[in-house]
């Protein structure tokens, strides 16, 4: 191999890659919402933080919900939703870490439910039926990325040096759970057209509108 599989980095000549130890993954966080140009009040809700437990650090925890434009409490939605997967993966961790990426995904699938059970619960005692969020969450550990996602609100990896083949600096992970996005998988749109679609912001599926 001339170059190793997990970050890149040149081998010498008929050095084996099992050989290379990558080096640790350093992480620089940063975060930042807008209210952009459509709406008076920002419906968005982020996190960024570490997680640990009583045997030491466990990885970094990365959340975004987009509260849903024209519906009740957009807002309220969106920080219910962070605080419940915040409160319930931290429980979740502190009795024991997955062992392997079919038990993270596994502990992210549970926690995005209990948070669309939150949001639902609230819409129906505040009489605020319709209202939901977008949710997007990322943990990084060790060198790797897990991700549940729900809605329109994407997750890209991105790096100046390209992240694919063909030389592409940015790779989006999630597929939208929306109608244009549907409409460009079948055909019927151009991802040309779906930027500027009349129902360009259209979601099927968000936590708190279905039980």
């Amino acid at each position: 191999a001339k170059y190793c599989i997990a970050c890149g980095t040149p081998l010498r000549p008929g050095a084996k890659e099992a050989a290379h130890v990558p080096p640790p993954l350093i992480l620089d966080l940063a975060a930042r919402t807008d209210v952009g140009m459509a709406r008076g009040m920002n419906e968005d809700t982020i996190y960024t933080g570490a997680y640990s437990n009583a045997d030491g650090p466990i990885g970094t925890l990365l959340i975004v919900a987009d509260g849903m434009g024209g519906h009740t409490a957009g807002d309220r939605a969106s920080q219910l939703a962070v605080a419940t997967v915040k409160q319930n993966l931290r429980r979740a961790l502190e009795t024991g870490v997955p062992a392997d990426d079919a038990q993270w995904h596994a502990l992210l699938r549970k926690v995005a439910a209990e948070a669309n059970q939150s949001v639902y619960a609230e819409a129906r005692d505040a009489g605020a039926r319709g209202m939901g969020t977008t949710l997007t969450v990322a943990i990084v550990t060790d060198r790797r990325v897990h991700l549940a996602h729900v809605g329109d609100s994407r997750a890209y990896l991105i790096n100046a040096a390209g992240v694919l083949s063909d030389g592409s600096t940015w790779n989006q992970l999630t597929t939208d759970h929306s109608l244009v996005a549907r409409l460009v998988d079948i055909g019927q749109l151009t991802p040309e057209e779906a930027r500027v679609h009349p129902q360009r912001n259209m979601i099927y599926r968000s936590l708190g509108t279905d039980p």
